[in-house]
């Protein structure tokens, strides 16, 4: 499981700085989200950068993981992090959110 921590004081300080991204995934006006399991929201698709991927691979990768759609990266919106927003999970690990994001209004187009 993962708690999310926005700008609170009781927040556990960040022991790792992950790079992850996020993919906005626009199809006909409807944008594509994801129901995350390990915080019980809706997200965008995206997730952790693996070793030996480029930013786009991970972003082909988690979106096909998440969803099963084949998508191509066709833009950058930019970098966000921000120190006060941590994640803890059960393991132990507690991140700083550091994420690179797709450019709408059409970030990642379905390849059919």
């Amino acid at each position: 499981m993962r708690k999310d921590y926005f700008n609170d004081p009781d927040a556990p300080k960040a022991n790792a700085a992950v790079p992850s991204v996020t993919a906005v995934v626009v199809d006909v006006g409807r944008l594509l989200m994801v129901h995350r399991a390990d915080n019980d929201l809706w997200a965008l698709p995206g997730g952790g950068h693996e070793l030996g991927e480029s930013i786009e691979d991970t972003v082909v990768r988690e979106v096909k993981e998440e969803t099963g759609i084949d998508v191509e990266v066709t833009g950058l919106v930019g970098l966000y992090t921000n120190p006060a927003h941590v994640m803890a999970y059960d393991d132990g690990d507690v991140r700083q959110q550091t994420e690179y994001q797709p450019a709408p209004p059409l970030s990642c187009r379905r390849h059919e």
